[in-house]
C-alpha cells in the first residue's frame, strides 16, 4: 500500500522512479511514455512499454492511442486507424483517440461522422 502511494507521489515528478517503486502504476508509465513521444524524454522500447501497459491494464484506451500513435510515426496509417478506433470504442473521452478519429472522418469525407463523434 505505501508503494502504491509513493509510486503515485512520484508518476509527474520521476515517472521511471514510480514505476520501479510499484511497476502496476499506469499514470506512471502513461506520462513516461507521453513525455518520449513528445521529445522530453529518452525511454528505450516505447511500444514494448505500451504493451506492457496495455497487458496491466486491458481497458485503458491511452495505451491503445499511444499505439496507434507510434504506428502512424511508423508510417502504417491503416494499422493506426485501427487503433484509435479501437481506443474511442473503450472510450469515447480519449482525448488523442477522440482527435484523430474526427481527423479520419474528415479525410475520408465523412462529415457526418465527424460531426456525430464530436458531438457524442
Amino acid at each position: 500500500m505505501l508503494l502504491g502511494a509513493l509510486s503515485r507521489y512520484l508518476e509527474t515528478i520521476n515517472p521511471e522512479q514510480a514505476l520501479s517503486v510499484y511497476p502496476l502504476n499506469t499514470e506512471a508509465r502513461v506520462v513516461l511514455i507521453g513525455d518520449a513521444l513528445n521529445g522530453n524524454r529518452q525511454v528505450v522500447d516505447l511500444e514494448g512499454k505500451a504493451r506492457t501497459g496495455l497487458a496491466l491494464d486491458p481497458v485503458d484506451a491511452r495505451f491503445f492511442s499511444i499505439l496507434a500513435e507510434l504506428e502512424k510515426r511508423k508510417g502504417d496509417e491503416v494499422k493506426a486507424n485501427l487503433l484509435f478506433d479501437t481506443a474511442h470504442t473503450i472510450s469515447r473521452t480519449e482525448y488523442h483517440a477522440l482527435l484523430n478519429v474526427i481527423r479520419i472522418s474528415v479525410e475520408r469525407g465523412s462529415y457526418g461522422k465527424a460531426v456525430r463523434t464530436a458531438d457524442a
